[in-house]
């Protein structure tokens, strides 16, 4: 008799970013307009959004936490797809929160978010990174997303074998002088797995089904990809058996 090997995918961890919904403590964000340490009726906001670190350049420039149930002055015309949202009013102003040990050398990521600018701030600037000291592994560029409503964003990068001291994720705000404001939510870095990677790289092929035969060869198309060979192909194919 032969032996059948069956090839299975693993899954892989979710988000690499902690918070990117900005939902951890959001209900200490109840002082309008929503600001960090906003005093007013009902005390006072928290001093800092969960896992991300605020910075402003100069003076002036804020960072907070709008959406469900809280205040919502700094978002979009349609905030609907966003449950919270964190809001940076004034260019300079950045969240960032540190991925060191969450990412790994040599590996395919996928980042998303939601990202808009406050309604009739149409000239607002965003900006998206991460990076190491000395690599940007994603830029989004100096973006205006758009009042009307949140626009999704996607993009898939590659790390490196070594990183170059801590790596970082980088929310921004670009908009120079002003009272200009961008919002972001769903914030997320997932690993692609292996399979949607080797995929990818046949995109005229239709392989969104690792246990499906693309070539009608007899072997899965996730077998093809663990033996290296072309899933397109039915004269690639490599049969090994075990007599038992």
């Amino acid at each position: 008799d032969d032996q059948t090997w069956n090839f299975t995918t693993t899954a892989l961890p979710d988000s690499r970013v902690f918070n990117g919904d900005f939902a951890d403590n959001a209900g200490e964000f109840t002082v309008f307009p929503g600001r960090i340490d906003q005093v007013g009726e009902g005390g006072t906001n928290a001093d800092a959004i969960q896992q991300w670190a605020f910075n402003k350049s100069g003076n002036q420039g804020s960072a907070g936490v709008n959406g469900n149930g809280l205040s919502t002055p700094f978002g979009p015309v349609d905030q609907s797809a966003a449950t919270y949202y964190a809001f940076l009013q004034h260019g300079g102003v950045t969240l960032f929160q540190e991925l060191t040990g969450r990412l790994r050398g040599n590996r395919s990521y996928r980042i998303s978010y939601l990202a808009a600018n406050r309604a009739g701030n149409g000239g607002a600037q965003g900006r998206v990174t991460v990076a190491d000291q000395s690599t940007i592994y994603y830029d989004s560029g100096a973006v205006v997303w758009g009042s009307s409503t949140f626009l999704p964003v996607s993009a898939d990068f590659a790390t490196e074998s070594e990183f170059d001291g801590s790596v970082w994720i980088t929310l921004s705000n670009e908009s120079g002088e002003g009272d200009q404001t961008v919002v972001y939510s769903d914030v997320r870095i997932v690993e692609l797995a292996d399979y949607e990677v080797w995929s990818a790289l046949y995109p005229a092929a239709d392989l969104s089904d690792p246990d499906a035969d693309y070539d009608a060869d007899g072997l899965t198309n996730e077998a093809e990809r663990i033996w290296g060979l072309d899933p397109t192909s039915a004269a690639s194919r490599q049969v090994i058996t075990a007599a038992l």
